[in-house]
């Protein structure tokens, strides 16, 4: 029988062959961590500049055409037009569809004749397809109410004098007076023809009288004075001197000098004087007072005759109603 009262006993080579197994067993463990983690940046060295750099197939996008500084200017301003403006290359194959986003930048003063036309003649479009059917400013009579402004919307009022052959002769009765030549105007002539709207550039200056630019693209947007509007815009009305929290609703027609809205759990009455806050897209709200004037039958809807306004608002609500929804 085996005796072990007297423990085990080892050699000293056996104890150092011992550790030195475990010191080579705990560098082998250290060195698989560190190649472990190497490998593991470089895996991830390879996903990020697999992103940066995306391998092309053969169904990919065609290069987008390279064009002259200038005219890749015009075009990306004509893009503010578009609902994804990333698509105005596609327009270059499409002239029908260009000529009708060009007429539009002209309208709305985005671009200028000049530049237009330069762009056009580049792409081997034929520029005289835009004035074909354009109503120009000569057709504007004489007498008409003028709302002159700028882009800063430094607003001017007066009346249409004369159609002359160098260019429109307006004279300015209210504002105006930080007015210079070469100056861009926003022109809106209001008359018993209807509202028309036109972008110019102011040619001379003498006293009250603005010597202004002919236009081919102007936007007749009402057959006659006053006429309502069609239109569906959301106003806020209030009672000035009653606490209370303001009435939310639409509106159902409109016009420079009245509204008609529909009348939110009838609590409009006849006889109200109202403050309208309407919403004006970027720009800040529109305020303006008016009187409850009619009542439908059932009373859902009533009838709103604006007060009298300063020319700001008055320019304000007619580029309102012009612009539409």
């Amino acid at each position: 029988m085996i005796d072990i009262s007297s423990g085990f006993q080892t050699s000293p080579i056996e104890v150092i062959t011992f550790l030195v197994i475990i010191g080579i067993i705990t560098v082998a463990l250290i060195v698989t961590q560190l190649l472990n983690r190497r490998e593991a940046r470089q895996r991830a060295r390879r996903r990020a500049a697999a992103h940066k750099a995306p391998i092309l197939r053969s169904r990919s996008a065609a290069p987008r055409p390279t064009l002259p500084p200038k005219h890749q200017n015009v075009l990306d301003r004509l893009a503010w037009f578009l609902k994804n403006p990333n698509r105005i290359t596609a327009l270059l194959e499409d002239p029908e569809k260009m000529l009708l986003l060009a007429k539009k930048g002209l309208q709305e003063g985005v671009v200028q004749e000049k530049e237009i036309r330069s762009l056009l003649r580049y792409l081997g479009v034929d520029p005289e397809q835009l004035f074909s059917r354009s109503l120009l400013t000569s057709t504007i009579p004489p007498g008409s109410e003028v709302s002159v402004s700028t882009a800063d919307l430094s607003v001017a009022s007066g009346v249409f004098v004369s159609n002359r052959r160098d260019g429109l002769l307006l004279r300015i009765d209210r504002g105006g007076q930080k007015f210079r030549t070469g100056l861009p105007l926003e022109i809106v002539c209001y008359s018993a023809d209807g509202m028309h709207q036109f972008h110019s550039t102011l040619l001379r200056k003498k006293g009250k009288h603005l010597l202004v630019s002919h236009s081919r693209h102007v936007r007749h947007a009402q057959r006659r004075r006053y006429r309502r509007h069609e239109i569906e815009i959301p106003i806020r009305i209030g009672t000035p001197g009653f606490r209370g929290a303001p009435l939310e609703t639409v509106s159902v027609d409109m016009s420079i000098g009245g509204a008609a809205v529909r009348n939110p759990k009838k609590k409009l009455v006849l006889g109200a004087l109202v403050e309208c806050t309407l919403e004006a897209g970027a720009t800040p709200p529109l305020v303006v007072t008016g009187t409850v004037v009619r009542l439908s039958r059932r009373k859902t809807r009533a009838h709103i005759s604006f007060s009298a306004m300063n020319d700001r608002t008055r320019h304000r609500l007619f580029r309102r109603l012009i612009q539409g929804r």
